[in-house]
């Protein structure tokens, strides 16, 4: 597609029948709009695959969501399949695959610049909502994208490069969301000193431009790519992508700014390395391994002491002081990955047989705020204190192994694509020790380990006709 913006969710919004979050003006990114994740759907299946050079790149963890954002201004295109889906994949939906770009003998480069503002856009603010209450609009402050490539040869028809850096982002206010005015602990409704900060809420509308209260997202990319001939035969890609990022602010009327969840992107990477090579005109053989790790980490927004409590307040259906949790230190979610085939051509059959694997690491660590407490207040009277049992740290395992045959054969007009794949998956849970609770209200606890949670074992056939 003449698209200038080569990202998943231009794919969504491009394809008939897809149905996901359609980027308008190019605000939303893989975690906002789950872009990057299994949640899109066509014509109402779900499972997408999004794979980076054939090898998968989402979260094993959750629905899928990727915490590593696609380096746009590195795809060279994409390829997606919505019907017939062969047996080298497990998805039960659309497959995606990001082909990466390369370089050659000649020196190429591109500069990309993109930026837009609140000043080209309009909003449905009448007097009629101020009078209701409405004092902000949902608005877009700012959209950029900055973007540069080069490619070229280290050495004539033997070794090349290709790199792209990127640096994109957008800030965005949602009407209703405030920082508070009254976030700092002088105005706190506890004793100076004491342990715990309760502070009351007062929106803080007229707060300097600078500050203002929203979401604001940005990423920060650096991908190379080198390519080696090693011999007429053998081509060697290897690909590395470092990412800082942040998803920062709130979305939500029922989080003040001070409580929204937050996260660091830090860090985030893809390493990639693939082997190819065509034996003969006939026998192509291809193998590659990859590792996307994912570590995000929440953080406690301007304002916001370890001591502030988070109230949540029924009466007028917002949270504010904090957050009642932090995650992180650890919090990654990292893949890896390893694939072979070979594949064989013929004038009327084009066989492909192979394996996949995939190993997953999760590791969560979640903390309480405030003494490991949050309040409940009923239009600003106390109500309920909740008592949480942490800090304590989540771990899950996860491998998976698919083996497959298939073959597209052609009879004059027919294609038949005929194919069979064997799937394997483990989860496990490591041993784990976790102390007793700052609180006092929980003993130390010891879990051993635990396998085959879930332990799945699958037989495919894939058959399809044209």
């Amino acid at each position: 597609l003449p698209t200038s913006n080569k990202t998943i969710n231009t794919v969504v919004t491009f394809t008939p029948g897809f149905t996901g979050l359609a980027d308008v003006g190019g605000q939303y990114t893989c975690q906002l709009g789950g872009g990057c994740s299994t949640s899109e759907g066509f014509h109402g299946k779900k499972g997408t695959k999004v794979n980076f050079d054939g090898m998968g790149m989402e979260n094993m963890a959750g629905v899928g969501n990727s915490s590593y954002q696609l380096n746009a201004a590195a795809v060279e295109e994409m390829v997606l399949q919505t019907s017939g889906i062969s047996a080298d994949t497990n998805a039960d939906g659309p497959v995606l695959n990001i082909i990466p770009r390369e370089g050659g003998n000649t020196f190429h480069g591109t500069l990309l610049g993109v930026y837009s503002n609140d000043k080209m856009e309009s909003d449905n603010l009448t007097d009629a909502l101020r009078a209701r209450g409405l004092v902000t609009p949902n608005k877009t402050l700012s959209i950029w994208e900055k973007a540069f490539t080069l490619g070229g040869r280290i050495k004539r028809d033997r070794l090349w490069f290709f790199t792209a850096v990127r640096d994109s982002g957008y800030q965005r206010i949602y009407g209703g969301v405030f920082w508070n005015k009254t976030q700092d602990a002088s105005f706190a409704l506890t004793p100076p000193g004491a342990s715990r900060i309760v502070v009351p809420f007062t929106p803080w509308v007229d707060r300097p431009r600078n500050r203002e209260s929203g979401r604001w997202e940005w990423t920060q990319s650096a991908l190379l790519r080198l390519t080696w001939q090693i011999a007429t035969k053998h081509k060697l890609n290897v690909t590395l992508d470092t990412q800082k990022a942040c998803n920062c602010g709130s979305t939500t009327t029922t989080d003040a700014q001070e409580e929204s969840y937050s996260y660091r992107f830090d860090p985030n990477r893809l390493y990639q390395i693939a082997w190819s090579a065509p034996l003969t005109t006939r026998l192509l053989i291809e193998a590659g391994a990859g590792a996307t790790i994912s570590h995000w980490h929440q953080f406690r927004m301007p304002g916001v002491t370890r001591n502030h409590v988070m109230i949540r307040d029924i009466g007028l259906g917002i949270a504010y002081g904090a957050r009642e949790t932090y995650i992180g230190h650890p919090n990654d979610s990292d893949r890896y990955s390893e694939r072979f085939s070979a594949s064989y051509v013929t004038g009327s059959h084009a066989f492909k047989t192979g394996f996949d694997m995939q190993q997953g690491v999760l590791n969560t660590f979640t903390q309480g705020q405030a003494g490991d407490v949050s309040y409940t207040f009923l239009n600003g009277v106390p109500i309920a204190i909740n008592q949480l049992a942490t800090p304590y740290t989540l771990q899950s395992r996860f491998n998976e192994l698919g083996i497959y045959a298939q073959d597209q054969w052609r009879i004059e007009r027919l294609t038949l694509n005929l194919g069979l794949r064997f799937d394997y998956f483990n989860g496990s849970v490591p041993a784990q020790h976790i102390p007793a609770t700052p609180s006092g209200w929980l003993p130390e606890r010891n879990f051993d380990k635990v396998t085959g949670v879930p332990l799945w074992k699958d037989l495919n056939p894939r058959l399809g006709a044209a």
